[in-house]
């Protein structure tokens, strides 16, 4: 079959060989274009394994980076980028693989006792996304809990909820 041939590899020709033919008569010849170009699928979001699997099983070869990436959307162990992301490609070409190791974490700092204002001034320089809720009409104006709390991690750009009194 044209597939399992080489690009530009004589597939067939007529008359067969060893035909006998007069001197300069024609002879056609059918080459090949080499193999089909395959569909590349998007791995993106699947796990490593995952990914290396369905591109096999399209008929590509998976490479995968060795250095990882971190990744807000992404969790670590999957992949954040391939090239080519998608088309069409030869049958056994490469596709690169970019592996997450999941989004930055952030040490979430002690907010508690602290104006709404500064507390989200010095959440938000963190990259974190900050949303705020009253408990009794906010006539302290001071933070009375935060989740997550204080010391512990978070992705950056994730909501940190502070109430205030």
């Amino acid at each position: 079959a044209a597939s399992d041939v080489y690009k530009r590899q004589v597939i067939s020709q007529f008359p067969a060989p060893d035909t006998q033919l007069r001197r300069d008569s024609a002879v056609n010849m059918v080459v090949s274009l080499g193999p089909a170009p395959v569909e590349v699928p998007s791995v993106v979001g699947k796990t490593e394994d995952e990914a290396v699997q369905l591109l096999e099983e399209a008929g590509l070869t998976a490479e995968v980076l060795p250095d990882r990436v971190n990744s807000p959307d992404i969790q670590d162990g999957s992949v954040a980028a391939q090239t080519p992301a998608s088309g069409l490609a030869d049958r056994g070409s490469t596709v690169t693989l970019t592996v997450s190791k999941g989004p930055v974490m952030v040490q979430v700092p002690n907010v508690v006792r602290q104006s709404p204002d500064s507390a989200r001034a010095q959440l938000e320089d963190l990259g974190f996304q900050v949303q705020i809720s009253e408990l009794l009409g906010g006539l302290l104006g001071i933070v009375q809990s935060q989740d997550p709390s204080g010391g512990s991690t978070a992705p950056e750009g994730s909501v940190i909820n502070l109430r205030f009194v």
